[in-house]
């Protein structure tokens, strides 16, 4: 088992009304333990690392001794903004010896155990020698084709220490991060801030992005570290890897991998969670 997770869960749902979105319930749990049983459940996840708010603490932490959940490393207190809140999880996942770390919405309680097999695998074969068997079966590698870093972590192979004073140069020759994406269907047009269009993008260049996002944990640690001395502040983790020269490949995510954001997301996630268990109303 070598697949760290990080779950943001100490968002402040500023478009919730006053709801607390993880704490909704979706046949009969919160939302949150849906996200967290997801991770429970896969045999190649080690351990999960919750954000919480400060106010939230110790609700979710009864929350994950309620629902018996065996991998749960630590709740911790999340920062001023979700990039805070997930470097706050990387420095106590830095002493685990983690090879790979997923960051995933906790408000994403509908992603399948397959999306997320699917994105490990790829990362895991990316990173794995060559000519060693590379099946979904076998997403628990005893050892991966790395380098140690100055930091006692595993590198992807071809990582170049050299990126950070030069941007040029690629931080890994092969796939250092995974993320999900679907096909954007409306037209996008780049505007001014006046509203006036700039141009219309190309629809089949672009991808909604989704979580959960998966990485060589080294690779992700280097780029928060950067952007924290930068001041950087990204849209996702992927816009920080890449922002170090680190190679990110988008596969196919899920359409009913739903974030609740608003108010009017609860009926859908209510009707997509029956669908997904068979039931109906």
């Amino acid at each position: 088992m070598s697949l760290s997770v990080v779950v943001t869960a100490a968002g402040s749902s500023r478009r919730m009304q006053g709801i607390n979105k993880l704490l909704l319930e979706l046949e009969g749990k919160p939302v949150l333990i849906h996200t967290l049983e997801l991770f429970e459940n896969l045999n190649f996840v080690s351990r999960v690392v919750v954000t919480a708010s400060e106010a939230c603490l110790d609700k979710y932490r009864s929350l994950c001794e309620k629902y018996n959940l065996k991998k749960i490393l630590a709740v911790i207190e999340g920062g001023k903004e979700r990039q805070d809140s997930i470097y706050a999880a990387l420095q106590l996942l830095k002493t685990k010896q983690t090879k790979f770390v997923a960051v995933h919405d906790g408000a994403r309680p509908l992603a399948t155990p397959e999306l997320v097999t699917n994105l490990y695998t790829n990362i895991w074969q990316s990173c794995s020698p060559k000519g060693q068997p590379q099946s979904e079966a076998q997403v628990a590698p005893a050892s991966t084709n790395t380098e140690q870093s100055e930091h006692g972590l595993n590198l992807c192979v071809g990582f170049n220490p050299e990126a950070r004073s030069n941007p040029e140069h690629q931080v890994c020759k092969n796939i250092c991060g995974v993320i999900p994406g679907i096909p954007v269907k409306d037209t996008i047009k780049k505007v001014e801030q006046s509203g006036l269009v700039k141009e219309t993008l190309n629809r089949d260049e672009l991808r909604a992005v989704q979580t959960p996002q998966i990485f060589c944990f080294d690779i992700l640690w280097r780029a928060y570290q950067e952007a924290e001395k930068s001041k950087f502040l990204g849209t996702d983790d992927a816009s920080l890897v890449e922002r170090i020269g680190g190679r990110v490949q988008i596969l196919p995510g899920e359409a009913t991998n739903l974030k609740i954001t608003t108010v009017e997301d609860i009926p859908l996630a209510r009707e997509l969670m029956d669908k997904k268990h068979g039931n109906s109303r």
